[in-house]
């Protein structure tokens, strides 16, 4: 996947005057990388940016990496399916076969049996 990712300049336009090319998902317009918070906050909202298509998420994944790298941010997914596979439950919570949590999951594991 080619990177459209380019850092900006300082100082840092409104979000509405950012090039596409300052996005996660530049054809959105979703994700600014503007700085290392920025960064962290795109890999931690990934898996909850809908509308999207799988090519678009592997896109906004290579941004993201480029974006880490430049601002010092480290990233341990190897593919942008491991920050969708990040959405586990928190400890305590039941989980599905896929990981995912659900509350009341326990609940309604305890009546089916």
């Amino acid at each position: 996947m080619n990177v459209t990712w380019k850092p900006l300049h300082r100082p840092v336009p409104a979000r509405a005057t950012l090039p596409d090319s300052a996005f996660a998902f530049p054809a959105e317009r979703k994700e600014p990388l503007t700085d290392a918070s920025r960064v962290r906050s795109a890999v931690a909202r990934f898996a909850q940016v809908s509308g999207v298509s799988d090519s678009e998420r592997g896109q906004a994944f290579a941004n993201i990496k480029a974006a880490a790298a430049y601002f010092g941010v480290t990233v341990g997914a190897k593919s942008w399916h491991d920050l969708v596979a990040l959405r586990l439950a928190p400890p305590g919570l039941a989980q599905d076969d896929r990981g995912l949590a659900h509350p009341g999951l326990d609940e309604a594991r305890a009546v089916i049996g």
